[in-house]
C-alpha cells in the first residue's frame, strides 16, 4: 500500500511565520503608548533611502517603504534610485508624511503607520516638494516647494481638502519649517541674508511678521520648537563643524548642547519634550542619537538609537 504524505514547503512556512510576527507586532504597536515607535530614513536595505519604523520596546525594525527600482530625471540625462526621506508623524500618530523621488521629482507623500494607503499629497510634477511638517492641530502641513519661481518657498496645504497657500516670497532658499506648539507661528531656515539663518513668522500675518532669531555669519539650519514653547533647537557650523544648539524662543540665550568633532545635524524634539533626536556621524556612519534634556539643559551623554553600519537619518518619535 502506498501511503500519501503531504509535502510542506518549509521556506513558505518560514516566510508566513515571519510575516505573521511582523503583522502581530504592528497590530499590538498600534495600541502602544506614545513614544514607542521611531520613524526614520535609512540606507540599510541598499543604495537608496527608505522609511523604516523601529518598535523600541521589541527592538524590531520594519521597512515601511521599499523600492529597488530607479527613475529617470526630468531631463532624462540620468537614472537615479528612488529616495524616501524625512518622515514626520501626524499629531494623532496615525499618519506619516515623507518626501520621495518616486515620480522622477520630489513630492510630498502621506501613508498610514503600516506603510499603507499611500497617496501623493503635494502633487506638482514640475517642482521639488519636501520637508513636510504637520500643524499641531493635524489639519495642515507646511512644506518647501520650488513650484512658483524655481526657488524653495514655504507653502501650507490643508490635508482635508488639498487647498494650498504660499507663505514666503523670496528669491533665496526657505525650508525646514517647524511649528510653534499653539500652531500660530513657524520657524524656518532661510538664505535671505546670504547665509543660512533661523527666522520666525506668524502664519496669519505672513512675511510682514518676519523676525531673524540667529544673526550669525555662519549656517544655522533645521529648527525644531520644543513642545512647551520655551526653546528652539537647531544645528549650526558656527564653531567649525555642525553641532546642535539651543536658544530661547525669542532667539536669546543661544548655546551649544553637543560638543563633538563629528557632524551633529537635524535635531527634533521628542513629543513630550524630554529629549532631542539628532543625526550624527560620530560612530563612523550616520546614526540617530537621543540627548535627554531637562529645563533646557542636556542630561548625560547622547545615546545611539539605531547603531547600524548603514546611514540612518531624520528620526521622529511617534506622538
Amino acid at each position: 500500500m502506498t501511503i500519501l504524505r503531504p509535502v510542506f514547503n518549509f521556506s513558505i512556512i518560514l516566510i508566513v511565520i515571519c510575516l505573521s510576527g511582523v503583522i502581530f507586532a504592528l497590530l499590538i504597536g498600534a495600541a502602544l503608548p506614545a513614544g514607542d515607535w521611531l520613524a526614520f530614513s535609512s540606507m540599510r536595505d541598499g543604495g537608496d533611502w527608505d522609511i523604516f519604523l523601529n518598535d523600541l520596546q521589541r527592538n524590531l525594525v520594519i521597512p515601511l517603504t521599499h523600492d529597488e527600482s530607479a527613475v529617470a530625471t526630468r531631463d532624462n540625462e540620468s537614472i537615479l534610485p528612488i529616495q524616501d526621506l524625512y518622515p514626520m508623524w501626524s499629531p494623532d500618530g496615525a499618519y506619516i508624511t515623507f518626501m520621495s523621488s518616486r515620480d522622477s521629482n520630489y513630492e510630498l507623500y502621506i501613508m498610514d503607520t503600516l506603510g499603507g494607503s499611500l497617496s501623493n499629497l503635494s502633487d506638482e510634477p514640475v517642482a521639488e516638494d519636501g520637508n513636510g511638517v504637520w500643524s499641531p492641530h493635524g489639519t495642515h502641513v507646511v512644506f518647501s516647494s520650488t513650484r512658483t519661481n524655481g526657488n524653495s518657498e514655504l507653502f501650507l496645504i490643508d490635508v482635508t481638502n488639498g487647498s494650498l497657500e504660499q507663505l514666503t516670497y523670496n528669491e533665496s532658499y526657505d525650508g525646514f519649517a517647524a511649528w510653534s506648539p499653539d500652531g500660530t507661528q513657524i520657524v524656518f531656515t532661510t538664505g535671505r541674508d546670504d547665509n543660512m539663518e533661523i527666522y520666525r513668522m506668524d502664519v496669519a500675518r505672513g512675511e510682514d511678521s518676519l523676525v531673524n532669531l540667529t544673526h550669525q555669519p555662519y549656517g544655522d539650519n533645521a529648527p525644531s520648537w520644543s513642545p512647551d514653547g520655551r526653546y528652539i533647537v537647531f544645528f549650526s557650523d558656527r564653531d567649525g563643524n555642525n553641532e546642535i544648539y539651543l536658544m530661547d524662543a525669542d532667539g536669546s540665550n543661544q548655546r551649544r548642547i553637543t560638543n563633538h568633532f563629528a557632524d551633529d545635524t537635524y535635531p527634533l524634539w521628542l513629543p513630550d519634550g524630554s529629549g532631542i533626536l539628532f543625526t550624527s556621524n560620530r560612530s563612523g556612519d550616520e546614526d540617530l542619537y537621543l540627548q535627554a534634556m531637562q529645563e533646557g539643559i542636556p542630561v548625560g551623554e547622547p545615546r545611539n538609537m539605531t547603531n547600524n553600519p548603514a546611514a540612518d537619518r531624520y528620526g521622529a518619535l511617534r506622538p
